[in-house]
């Protein structure tokens, strides 16, 4: 019922818990069905009568409480899901400076991690969950009335799915394929959302004017993108809902006519039309909710693509011979990173000319070192207060923290790069002091 994209997030305990529950409900409510035609089997016969209406009414009243259980256990499954995505997708890719360095997929790649992906698979969830429950409250619905009444419906409503299950498989390509297209279109237009902090804020009127043109075209794109899959879909709907349709109406007039003039039969029918009526109804549901689980699935698929993160070779990157270690030039980038891991503690500066890859040898060093803590021009690490004050008590507060840890190098990106002169005096007077201790590795801004 759910894609293998997505069943491998799901917890299959819970899942079969569920499963479970549901079944549950649905032979309670299915009881209540099958009381009722007996019930109108019963007419004569008082104690008979008033004794299946009792059961009826009793499966009726107990049904509803079973959502106590249910939905708990739904937004329970759709959280752990979505704690499993972003093990995957984040998590599990943790310590790798090569993906860190490749910016430009960082717009897109938070836009598709976020809060609409947990919202994703949390709805394709309970929608496989509905769909099971719609799918087993027809099938036990049908056996009750067809063995209890006439046999004919039965083969009426697997012409139903049979036909129905044709027809989707023409309708879900075309719906699958427009909604593709409008996630695509909608992750391009929060990914872009991202970029405003930098050109809407200052008063630069025609950064301002260009960046509002372009966010009205990716919005109008989402919109025509979303209006042509919501058409589709219903298109789809209503297509099934007319083809499932026709075989069990047929039946219906079937079964009438010929048990016409037959008083106990035609009552156990008029029982069980609002059964009928709501199983007719519930193809539609069925429908909505197929075609809604068509749409899901895919914009998730598109999200999940959007997820994958490219990682950059750092080495290629680095040009050895451009660099120098202390004014010393190395040969080979195996021969820099041996002389550093070897080193006692000390200050370490590295230079070179721009685009030399002086911020990718750090990477790199973080990466191929054995005990190392990186930080950056502008950290924004987790750590407390580190968030607070000006941008010298940032960086300050970040090196402190990095001077507590059991590391034995200190690799710092250009950390005067924006700092005053009194910030630059503290901090260098700290780095002196921590140098007794571990190696520092710094590329200098100035």
């Amino acid at each position: 019922m759910l894609s293998p994209s997505v069943l491998k997030y799901v917890d299959r305990i819970s899942q079969v818990k569920l499963i479970g529950v549901t079944t549950g409900q649905q032979l309670i409510a299915v009881t209540s069905t099958f009381a009722l035609m007996q019930a109108g089997l019963s007419l004569g016969d008082q104690n008979s009568l008033i004794k299946w209406l009792a059961i009826a009414l009793a499966c009726h009243v107990i049904v509803p409480f079973f959502g106590l259980i249910q939905r708990p256990l739904e937004t329970a499954l759709g959280f752990s899901a979505y704690k499993n995505f972003l093990e995957e997708n984040l998590l599990n890719k943790a310590q790798r400076p090569g993906i860190w360095q490749e910016k430009h997929q960082k717009e897109l790649f938070i836009s598709s991690i976020g809060s609409e992906a947990e919202n994703y698979l949390a709805v394709i969830i309970f929608l496989g969950l509905d769909l099971f429950t719609f799918i087993l409250s027809i099938g036990l619905g049908v056996l009750a009335i067809g063995l209890t009444l006439d046999t004919t419906f039965i083969p009426a409503y697997i012409m139903s799915g049979l036909l129905s299950f044709f027809a989707f498989k023409y309708f879900q390509r075309i719906a699958k394929a427009a909604a593709e297209s409008e996630q695509h279109s909608r992750s391009k237009f929060e990914s872009y959302l991202f970029k405003a902090w930098e050109n809407i804020f200052f008063k630069n009127s025609h950064v301002v004017a260009n960046y509002i043109d372009n966010f009205n075209s990716h919005l109008n794109d989402a919109k025509i993108k979303s209006r042509h899959s919501s058409l589709m879909s219903e298109t789809m709907v209503a297509a099934l809902t007319f083809i499932a349709s026709l075989p069990v109406i047929i039946a219906v007039f079937v079964v009438i006519s010929r048990h016409n003039g037959d008083v106990k039969v035609m009552a156990a029918i008029l029982a069980a039309i609002p059964r009928q009526l709501n199983m007719l109804a519930t193809f539609r549901t069925i429908f909505q909710t197929v075609s809604s689980l068509v749409s899901f699935e895919a914009k998730f698929s598109t999200m999940k693509a959007n997820a994958i993160l490219s990682e950059a070779v750092l080495s290629s990157r680095i040009s050895v011979k451009n660099i120098t270690v202390q004014n010393e030039v190395f040969s080979t980038l195996e021969d820099l990173s041996k002389s550093l891991s070897s080193s006692l503690p000390s200050r370490i500066q590295i230079r070179g000319s721009n685009g030399a890859g002086k911020s990718t040898l750090m990477l790199h060093l973080n990466e191929s070192l054995e005990s190392s803590f990186y930080i950056p021009a502008h950290p924004q690490f987790e750590i407390a207060d580190a968030q607070e004050g000006s941008t010298g008590q940032k960086m300050l507060r970040h090196i402190e923290y990095a001077a507590s840890l059991d590391n034995k190098h200190l690799l710092l990106d250009e950390w005067d790069a924006n700092l005053d002169q009194e910030n630059i005096f503290r901090i260098n007077d700290l780095l002196n002091r921590i140098s007794k201790d571990k190696v520092i590795i710094e590329v200098r801004h100035r």
